[in-house]
């Protein structure tokens, strides 16, 4: 994913611009002015999530998970937004259980990937990849030093965290928001393919190898289809190619336009300065107010379809169903409050 706060191509979306009290924005104008700084954490501390059963309770979970969030597991980062929708998406369409067969995708997806490593090496004459034995006693004290691990090192901490909440949740226990965060953080890992080298280089995950994940999980890709959910690749700067997941949920009655959309990037709420112009609305003790992750709002929703570039869903990724819609009724704010 690339900058959120790009505003240099306000005239790359072909939709007119609304004429409202505070002026004319574009869809991506609008949407970055929802948006805190890329790498901002929240300072949301960590606490039990709570039970998921219904729908409300999971959009309750939803709406305060983000790729930004600091916490003990290390920050989220910019470069997370499809790790944390398709975490999102596991909790919507399955809530606590439906975290367990993210997990379980996951670590599978990592055994598929290596049988396919290697039967490329044996298509090539090459030995088989060698078996890495991680020592965790030493992991563990690498960790508590602050050292780097190394990719065998971190798929043994990955899945070894993830084994343990596995068995937490068998116990009839509910998450934390840390242990949400090291889930988002894993499903990064195992999407990016080890390609992120930690400095800016292999950064994010490729559209292609989310679609192959789900087509690996017939478990998920059900949960996809029976949901209606939908990964979104959007254009946050309105320009042709996408750099940002959202997750689409559902159909209202213009094709192609979701009834809600979870969005992984910090939103904040917005309020207007003497000038009347869009500004960050804060806390007494200087901190941003977080607005909520889960977006319902039709003019908000309007501006994710007019954004949306291509779509990954049960059935592979795609070109969106339309990219088009009716023009709306006047606006009375930009920001949809």
């Amino acid at each position: 994913m690339g900058s959120l706060l790009d505003w240099d191509m306000r005239d790359a979306e072909t939709t007119d611009r609304w004429q409202g009290p505070y002026g004319g924005f574009t869809a991506s104008e609008r949407l970055n002015n929802h948006y805190a700084g890329q790498n901002d954490p929240s300072t949301v501390k960590n606490h039990e999530l709570g039970p998921m059963e219904t729908r409300e309770q999971r959009e309750a979970v939803m709406a305060e998970m983000r790729q930004n969030n600091g916490n003990s597991f290390g920050d989220s980062g910019y470069a997370q937004c499809g790790s944390t929708a398709m975490t999102a998406a596991a909790v919507y369409g399955g809530g606590e259980q439906g975290v367990v067969q993210l997990m379980d995708a996951a670590q599978n997806f990592e055994k598929l990937q290596k049988a396919k490593a290697n039967e490329e090496r044996k298509r090539q004459g090459l030995p088989p990849l060698p078996e890495e034995h991680v020592d965790m006693a030493a992991l563990d004290a690498k960790v508590k030093a602050g050292k780097s691990l190394t990719p065998a090192e971190q798929a043994a901490q990955g899945n070894a965290q993830m084994d343990a909440l596995k068995d937490k949740l068998a116990k009839g226990e509910h998450m934390t928001s840390d242990e949400m965060q090291m889930v988002q953080s894993n499903m990064y890992r195992v999407l990016n393919k080890g390609r992120d080298d930690g400095m800016g280089s292999g950064a994010g995950i490729d559209a292609a190898d989310m679609a192959e994940f789900l087509k690996s999980s017939p478990a998920m890709a059900k949960m996809f289809r029976d949901n209606d959910m939908h990964l979104e690749n959007i254009a946050t700067a309105g320009q042709a190619s996408s750099n940002h997941f959202v997750l689409g949920i559902g159909h209202n009655n213009h094709k192609g336009m979701r009834e809600t959309i979870y969005d992984p990037q910090a939103r904040v709420q917005k309020t207007m300065d003497d000038d009347g112009n869009p500004t960050v609305a804060k806390n007494p003790n200087g901190s941003v107010k977080l607005d909520s992750q889960v977006v319902k709002n039709w003019d908000d929703l309007r501006d994710y379809q007019e954004l949306t570039r291509s779509e990954i869903d049960a059935n592979g990724w795609h070109a969106p169903g339309a990219t088009k819609m009716p023009k709306p009724a006047k606006r009375k704010d930009p920001f949809g409050r």
